[in-house]
């Protein structure tokens, strides 16, 4: 009987302790938001980190600290932050978590990873219009990137060929001039595409 009394003791008490861990956990989470959505970042992020002291796998700080580090414009903190949470059982917060990390890849210049991150946002909620949009708004993006890379690459190749043409000894400035003005031409209907 004592023992059973002790058992249960124990237990009682270990119950309580995990309760007061938890709103102790909560309070913390509460207040960094506030901080946060009060623009103070880096206080937010110490109340955040603090409460990771008593809950270091909680999924939601670790999102938590990931949108506070993208704040502060340190992506790849963020960007770990989020990975940390990617994993959740909640479908509502793993979505925001590809989203993020679909917003923090932008950011870092990865174009293709950041379109695959909206992509799992979408498999989770297809009606995410934000998502949507910043898939369409990054294919165009990646376009103009291509175009900007050929014209560039197509500028280098007339430079070059202009250069080797002036350098070739007994060549008649007739066709030196002829060959320039028609690489002169390529390069104004190039930029006028871009327009």
């Amino acid at each position: 009987m004592k023992l059973s009394l002790k058992l249960l003791l124990i237990i009682l008490i270990s119950i309580s302790n995990l309760g007061w861990i938890w709103n102790t956990v909560a309070k913390k989470d509460r207040e960094a938001r506030r901080l946060y959505k009060e623009g103070k970042i880096d206080e937010a992020l110490a109340k955040w980190r603090d409460a990771q002291i008593d809950a270091p796998d909680k999924k939601e700080l670790h999102y938590n600290i990931g949108n506070g580090l993208y704040e502060k414009n340190q992506y790849e903190g963020a960007f770990s932050e989020y990975q940390k949470s990617s994993d959740s059982k909640d479908a509502e917060l793993q979505a925001k978590v590809y989203y993020n990390t679909g917003n923090t890849h932008y950011r870092m210049g990865k174009l293709p990873e950041a379109i695959e991150d909206y992509e799992r946002c979408l498999k989770i909620t297809p009606d995410d219009e934000d998502a949507k949009y910043n898939i369409e708004f990054i294919r165009k993006k990646m376009e103009e990137l291509k175009k900007q890379q050929q014209a560039e690459q197509d500028r280098k190749e007339g430079q070059r060929g202009k250069q080797e043409r002036q350098s070739t000894p007994n060549h008649s400035s007739a066709a030196a001039d002829s060959g320039t003005g028609q690489a002169g031409d390529k390069g104004q209907e190039k930029q006028q595409i871009e327009k």
